[in-house]
This record gives structure tokens, sequence and C-alpha cells, in this order.
């Protein structure tokens, strides 16, 4: 029966700590759109901006967001080398996901989308954040 219980604690523990930092990656994301959407209102983005360069420019606010948010909090969530790479392969995609959803709910009120406001780019800086979480997080 002890038996039992220790596998289900574990599996209960695996769960929490991957939703734990797929939290942690969305709030940092959704963080940092609400700081750059502030930016964006004193200076207005181009629309003819090159968008390699701009996904190359969110990959790497999201390494550093990721390093910032790794020397904060410096222990992972995930125990497990395998689901660290699962986290590493699910939490960019639920990230950008969200901001996408965010995106759509920004654009049927009239408000102004920023790039970090679609599927792409979201998931772009929540990889960048990931993989300093997966490389870095103890």
């Amino acid at each position: 029966m002890e038996i039992i219980a220790e596998i289900l604690f574990g599996i209960f523990e695996v769960i929490i700590g991957t939703i734990w930092e797929v939290i942690i990656q969305i709030i940092g994301e959704i963080a940092f759109e609400i700081g750059l959407r502030g930016v964006a209102n004193v200076v207005k983005p181009r629309k003819d901006r090159n968008p390699i360069v701009t996904t190359i420019g969110y990959l790497i606010l999201g390494v550093v967001f990721g390093f910032l948010v790794t020397w904060i909090i410096p222990d992972s969530q995930i125990e497990s080398y395998n689901l660290r790479i699962l986290n590493l392969l699910i939490a960019p995609i639920l990230a950008g996901a969200v901001m996408a959803i965010i995106g759509k709910m920004r654009s049927k009120r009239g408000q102004e989308l920023i790039r970090l406001d679609t599927f792409g780019y979201g998931y772009t800086f929540a990889l960048g954040f990931a993989l300093i979480r997966f490389f870095f997080a103890k």
C-alpha cells in the first residue's frame, strides 16, 4: 500500500511541477508583453520591419527574460530530465497559444496589436525562455 501511495505522490508531484513551469513561462510572457506594450505606445514600431529580425529579437528577449527569471527562481520544479525535455517542447506551444488568444481578444476590442500578440512570436519568445530554464535551472 505504501508503494502505491509513493507512486501516486510521485505522479502528482510531476504534474504539479510541470504545470508550475508552464505557468511561470506564461506569466513571464504576459508581464513582458505588458511592459512591451507600454514601450510600444511611446515608440511605435514601423510596419515594414523585417519579420526575421523581429523573430530573432523576440528569441533574444526570451533568453534575457529566461535568465532573469532563472536568477530569481533558480530551481526547476521538474526533476526528471525526460519531463524537462517534454516541458521544453510543450510550454512554448502553450505560451504561444495563450498569446494568440490574448491577441484575438485585443483585436475584438479594437485594441492595437503588437507582434507578441501572435502565436509565432509568442512561441519564439517562450522558446528562448524555456531553453534557458532547461539548461540553467537546477
